[in-house]
């Protein structure tokens, strides 16, 4: 899941409609259906998620993760 490590930790999120959208500083944010999460890695693999938010808008999100 991490470009600077190599490594590779499973994220179930139990529903198909669902994507990392960015791993940045220890921490990886995805979405699920209409739900934004934020999990930190460490070497044990994904901890916990916290919700950050939830909005229809979301479901496009990785719009605005995309680099030209």
């Amino acid at each position: 899941m991490t470009i600077e490590t190599e490594k590779l930790f499973p994220l179930n999120t139990d529903q198909a409609d669902s994507e990392v959208l960015l791993v940045e500083s220890g921490l990886v944010y995805y979405r699920v259906l209409n739900q934004l999460y934020e999990a930190s890695i460490s070497d044990r693999g994904i901890g916990p998620a916290r919700l950050l938010a939830t909005d229809d808008a979301i479901l496009d999100a990785h719009w605005a993760f995309m680099k030209r």
